[in-house]
């Protein structure tokens, strides 16, 4: 996962994925998380998560979000690993910034500065150069600003403004995380398949619904869900977290009735054949699968889960080669390419593996609920023909 230079948003999943793997009991998915947890651990203990962090600042160059980009979103991926430096109560100052400044400093980027959409949704993107006028284009002190939501941005923004929230007892930063989900649900959710469009707004739109972006928006509402449950403001917030686990199922429903069921593995454009297949999408959504089993009890789709799992992780090394690349993957940086090397990939490996550990530790409930829906759907076939027949006999008999 780390062998390669990253971008912004894949140090900032990379540290998701080892928080989720190695220091379960200190993320969000944890009944206890680390902000229950005050100076209970260190900055080197969890040293691998926050080298990370260090790297994106040194790259900050005067920015004022975490790391400099192009995307308003995806530097805030980092931000929940900011904030887990901040709780250790490490002060070191990497290109004049803490940890503390770091993730303050991206919150008010993304409050103040970053464009939003006529509804209020925030920008994914900083701008998107554009020859000619554009819908959702604003003029800002001279400069051209264009508006662009991206499924990808529930997985970096919402999951760190309700951390911030749960940290800073501020509950309307929580609900803030929900209503900002909401506005990209309004914006890129087709009906009434459930699945979402890649990109909406702005000069270059993608109305396809892409394996991982749908993934990507799956696995931030489940990262919110649990924040919010495991947070102080779990009982004031329960038609929250009751509106995050429907949005999750709605995504599930459609994603999983478009899944091969040779191969366990979904098209790199869902709904669309033609395009090829890969295990990005497939292996971060059946993360997410297992995480809304667990928090929700909602077990669906867990046979779907287990069979990507096994298929991800066959002996036969079909879908992890010799070095611990996952394949076959879309190209992180070219949404309708087959890739070679993912990085972002990895980090669902882990993902992956980390909620299915949690679920298996939880006892495994729904392990057969594939089983018993087909069970309870023949004994209902039978009574169904049954009263058929003894219609039929009944009718017989009067004639």
């Amino acid at each position: 996962m780390s062998s390669v230079p990253l971008s912004s948003w894949e140090m900032g999943t990379a540290t998701q994925a080892l928080l989720e793997l190695d220091f379960s009991s200190l993320s969000t998915f944890s009944s206890a998380p680390a902000f229950h947890q005050s100076a209970s651990f260190s900055a080197s203990s969890i040293d691998n998560v926050l080298g990370f962090v260090r790297t994106a600042l040194q790259q900050r160059n005067g920015s004022t979000m975490i790391i400099k980009d192009g995307s308003a979103g995806d530097p805030t991926s980092l931000g929940v690993a900011c904030i887990l430096g901040n709780l250790t109560g490490a002060d070191t100052r990497i290109s004049n910034v803490t940890f503390a400044s770091a993730a303050s400093d991206q919150l008010n980027y993304l409050l103040d500065v970053a464009p939003r959409s006529p509804d209020g949704a925030i920008s994914h993107r900083v701008s998107e150069a554009s020859n000619s006028p554009i819908p959702n284009q604003h003029i800002i002190f001279g400069f051209s600003i264009t508006v662009q939501l991206w499924a990808d941005f529930v997985y970096m923004v919402p999951p760190f403004l309700a951390y911030y929230g749960v940290v800073t007892g501020n509950i309307s930063l929580v609900q803030e995380s929900v209503n900002q989900i909401s506005l990209y649900r309004n914006n890129l959710q087709d009906s009434p398949s459930g699945l979402w469009k890649h990109i909406a707004l702005g000069p270059s739109i993608d109305s396809s619904h892409w394996s991982t972006g749908n993934a990507w928006a799956a696995a931030g509402m489940v990262r919110v869900l649990a924040t919010i449950q495991h947070s102080p403001f779990a009982k004031a917030l329960q038609t929250e977290q009751a509106e995050l686990g429907s949005w999750v199922q709605e995504i599930h429903n459609g994603f999983y009735s478009y899944m091969d069921n040779s191969t366990f593995l979904n098209y790199n454009t869902v709904d669309n054949t033609t395009t090829f297949q890969e295990a990005s999408g497939s292996t971060l959504m059946a993360s997410t699968v297992y995480r809304l089993a667990v928090l929700q009890k909602k077990y669906q789709h867990i046979r779907q889960a287990e069979n990507v799992r096994k298929a991800i992780f066959a002996a036969n090394g079909s879908h992890i080669d010799s070095d611990g690349w996952l394949t076959p993957v879309v190209d992180p940086t070219s949404f309708s390419v087959l890739g070679s090397h993912s990085p972002e990939s990895e980090a669902f490996i882990l993902l992956l593996q980390s909620a299915y550990i949690d679920w298996s530790n939880a006892g495994r409930n729904g392990e057969s609920a594939g089983a018993r829906s087909l069970a309870a759907s023949t004994i209902l076939a039978s009574l169904v023909a049954f009263g058929g027949l003894l219609w039929l006999l009944m009718d017989g008999f009067a004639a």
